[in-house]
């Protein structure tokens, strides 16, 4: 079995992507610097919480200046 480093995974799912959401890479851009090449399969649900941790308290989970308009 091949285990996948998690920024190669998502690089190949952008490339894969059809560019419709303009902002898919950059979110997951996010991810890849978080988790750089580690497997894919030690990845657990603390892992994931510990990045949404990151990006809450980085305040780039939401800027207000980046908010849409309605």
């Amino acid at each position: 079995m091949i285990d996948l480093g998690f920024s190669s995974l998502a690089g190949a799912v952008i490339a894969a992507s059809s560019g419709r959401d303009a902002a898919f890479a950059n979110r997951l851009g996010f991810w890849i610097e978080f988790f750089g090449q580690r497997p894919v399969t030690t990845l657990i649900t603390d892992d994931v919480e510990d990045g949404v941790k990151h990006l809450v308290g980085s305040g780039e989970l939401f800027r207000p200046d980046r908010a849409r308009r309605r």
